[in-house]
């Protein structure tokens, strides 16, 4: 059984490959601040109040690919578990993968559900029961591979089963998070009707399975949002949260050549407050673009192999290295120029080496759009695919990545283009 002993738990748990070997994403430091990831723990813990009588919810991380959302959810879990101070708090935590774990991955076999939706909904809810049993139970025998149910339970049935399993395994009092990944991969899915259609209510069947169920928190991560009502009665509906931000702070501190001696203090001027306020969202943008698992390559003895990176932090860390032989806060103000300069020229480096695209509406997502107006919208539907870097802000709309917004154009808002 899964948790027999912490090595067979732990191997259940996410891996990325970076230049050949896996690598256990729980090893890996994790770059945001415990204040952002208390309050990812606290939004997965806490339903979102409507008016309207909802079935279940699904929490959903979305943002680009590499940026760390399934990494996001494990130490969000430890910040939201149950403890003396926390009795609401989670008890368990269980990863299941649709794709890119290595060969630990949920998969339908044969890929498409039936084309009637009705039935390949209550088809993915009957396949997620059997993910969740074979991950509990039999946790060695992967990849997860189940043949579509000819003539499955209905979904009332299908979640009666999966409480009686979890009582099984966990014990009475379990308050379960269940972390979906890259849940569009569970079946086959295409663009064309009825195979899209299909594919989608299964999707939607194996996450409400879960979501109906008592003692169970759902959060699904991936590029695109779940196949799922913003919000509709009767049913399970999707909550976008949003994903910790890398902590500058940690970030400088995780190489030593991101060591930046002497900075400013708050008793400083408030230019050269700005000037590190500058620098520290400049070298988190760049390492995001080009270099987080690089980082964590490093600090695995990994060999990292990109000389653009590696020519950045050696010229990071001769342009911010106090010179002894000189003293003054004059001196302070030309090595924070100096990296600064350095950022903002790699950031343009990697942001010309992408096209401009157009993209109709694109300045509305300067403020976002709340999820229920996305979808009136149409915004992020297989036609406008080009938008494929959603990002869910602080207030829980929804916008696009940084990198996106500075590489599109808005064919009818000039002062967009122009800016």
């Amino acid at each position: 059984p899964l948790f027999h002993d912490w090595k067979t738990y732990a191997a259940s748990l996410p891996v990325r490959r970076f230049k050949g070997p896996y690598l256990r994403l729980h090893n890996l430091q994790h770059w945001s601040n415990p204040r952002d990831i208390g309050e990812m723990a606290r939004q997965l813990l806490e339903e979102k109040e409507t008016d309207v009588d909802i079935r279940g919810w699904v929490k959903y991380v979305c943002a680009p690919r590499a940026s760390g959302k399934t990494k996001s959810i494990l130490p969000a879990f430890l910040a939201g578990r149950k403890t003396p101070e926390r009795p609401d708090g989670f008890t368990h935590y269980l990863y299941l993968a649709c794709d890119n774990n290595a060969k630990r991955m949920c998969r339908l076999r044969p890929s498409k559900p039936n084309s009637d939706t009705d039935i390949a909904y209550e088809q993915g809810a009957d396949f997620m029961f059997r993910c969740v049993e074979a991950l509990l139970e039999k946790p060695d025998k992967f990849p997860y591979r189940f043949p579509p149910e000819d003539d499955p339970d209905m979904i009332d049935d299908a979640v009666a089963k999966l409480e009686r399993l979890l009582l099984k395994n966990l014990g009475p009092d379990y308050n379960l998070l269940i972390h979906i990944d890259e849940h569009s991969k569970m079946c086959y899915r295409s663009e064309e009707s009825p195979a899209a259609e299909s594919g989608a209510a299964f999707s939607r069947g194996a996450m409400s399975v879960l979501a109906s169920t008592p003692g169970v928190a759902v959060v699904a991560t991936y590029t695109h949002r779940p196949e799922l009502p913003a919000s509709e009665s009767s049913a399970v509906c999707r909550d976008p949260i949003m994903l910790p931000p890398i902590d500058p702070d940690m970030l400088m501190a995780a190489s030593p050549e991101l060591h930046f001696e002497d900075p400013p203090s708050p008793d400083d001027s408030f230019y050269l407050r700005c000037l590190w306020a500058t620098l520290r969202l400049r070298l988190s943008f760049y390492v995001q673009l080009s270099g987080l698992g690089l980082l964590h390559a490093r600090n695995c003895k990994i060999l990292a192999t990109d000389p653009e990176f590696e020519e950045f932090l050696a010229q990071f860390q001769s342009s911010s290295m106090v010179n002894t032989t000189k003293k003054g806060k004059g001196k302070l103000v030309t090595r924070l120029k100096k990296c600064n300069s350095l950022c903002a020229g790699m950031v343009e480096r990697v942001l010309r080496k992408m096209p401009i695209t157009q993209v109709k509406n694109v300045s509305r997502m300067l403020v976002g759009v709340a999820d229920e107006d996305a979808s009136d919208t149409k915004f992020f539907t297989p036609e406008t695919r080009q938008i494929d870097s959603i990002t869910v802000l602080e207030d829980g709309r929804l916008s696009l990545s940084l990198k996106k917004l500075l590489r599109s154009d808005d064919p009818d808002v000039g002062l967009y283009r122009e800016g």
